[in-house]
């Protein structure tokens, strides 16, 4: 039995994993990764290999070492403290830890993350109390990068009680997980897909942890992956309708469709990167993420090279895959010479105890 203390650290210790794993290859290609690192590819960190001509927004990486992180684990990590401060969902509160990591460092965060949360400071340095309205209400086809699908997995980890019965099924009543994501989401993208993949990720996240033994059937992850899109679907049509009217633009909902028939098919590691791409657009990195967890649902090290060697945004991938993995594995199916290759990893450990234990109280029955 894999004990669920043991999976909200392994999804934790996979954030801070891939991120760290991926950040030295961010924005390079497939192809210049594995020309740089030689036949075995990713096995180990590596110093910053970013080009002088790579995008300005990375040029900051190289200043970073072997085993830094950058903002997917910066913001995963204010989101689980902000959950055991406040003994649960605080959107103030949780908007006030990522305000704290972003005045101590901005390196790798997104225009439209920055963009979002400058908003809320500004907002709060004129003394208001409350948040200012939800980005997602303004209906714009603008801000869909993966800045929300990041930082998810303490929301889902808190939640995966709501699928300990119907893990399959959706029963066409909204869950709370819906609500906190869409919360998170609206603090900084306007684009609602960019919160629906949130969602995606973060539901197969907590049905994962939700069984008390590691995943391994490819039909019962299919199974859970059909649930999620019913969840997706209901949000698109109760939440999106606006937006869908007016825009003609892809929805989230295709991508998953397509994942489940081609995992079935038995898509290669090609056929994923260049299907679904591997670009910090959501509509790509969400949906590669969860294929290439389906390629390798209990082999951490396998689904993590493959996630980095593909090229793209590297470290976001990389950390998405890990907390889906790591969630599915626990601590102990994560290769222990990345889990201790410095000693700051094990903070990770200790967060996803503090969670848990966080957790286990808030739905404890209260007693005289």
């Amino acid at each position: 039995m894999n004990q669920k203390h043991r999976r909200f650290q392994g999804s934790l210790m996979g954030v801070r994993i891939g991120d760290t794993l991926g950040m030295p290859w961010e924005s390079m290609s497939h192809e210049s990764i594995l020309e740089a690192t030689g036949p075995l590819g990713i096995t180990t960190f590596w110093n910053p290999q970013q080009r002088n001509d790579a995008p300005p927004w990375t040029q900051g990486l190289k200043s970073l070492n072997p085993g830094d992180y950058t903002d997917d684990w910066q913001m995963t990590r204010a989101g689980v403290k902000s959950y055991i401060h406040c003994s649960g969902f605080d959107l103030h509160h949780l908007a006030l830890s990522y305000l704290e990591e972003m005045e101590l460092s901005r390196l790798g965060w997104g225009g439209t993350t920055l963009a979002g949360m400058e908003r809320v400071k500004n907002w709060m340095s004129e003394g208001h109390s409350n948040l200012p309205v939800s980005l997602l209400s303004h209906q714009l086809d603008t801000g869909s990068g993966n800045g929300v699908v990041m930082r998810i997995a303490p929301m889902a980890l808190m939640n995966y009680r709501l699928y300990l019965e119907k893990r399959h099924r959706f029963s066409g009543i909204p869950t709370p997980l819906q609500h906190v994501i869409w919360e998170v989401g609206g603090l900084t993208h306007p684009d609602p897909r960019a919160t629906i993949g949130a969602f995606a990720v973060a539901s197969l996240i907590a049905k994962i942890v939700s069984f008390d033994n590691v995943v391994t059937d490819q039909k019962t992850l299919l199974c859970l992956l059909d649930g999620t899109l019913q969840e997706v679907l209901f949000m698109e049509e109760n939440k999106c309708r606006t937006f869908f009217s007016q825009i003609q633009a892809e929805r989230f909902s295709s991508r998953l469709a397509q994942i489940s028939q081609a995992i079935i098919s038995g898509i290669s590691a090609d056929e994923v990167r260049t299907q679904f791409g591997t670009s910090s657009v959501t509509l790509e990195s969400a949906a590669f993420s969860i294929a290439t967890f389906l390629r390798h649902p209990t082999d951490f090290k396998a689904a993590l090279k493959e996630a980095v060697e593909a090229g793209g945004d590297t470290d976001t991938n990389a950390a998405i895959v890990g907390s889906l993995v790591g969630a599915n594995v626990g601590l102990h199916g994560i290769p222990k010479e990345w889990a201790a290759f410095r000693e700051d990893f094990a903070e990770a450990e200790r967060l996803g105890v503090s969670l848990w234990t966080t957790c286990q109280r808030i739905h404890q029955p209260h007693r005289r």
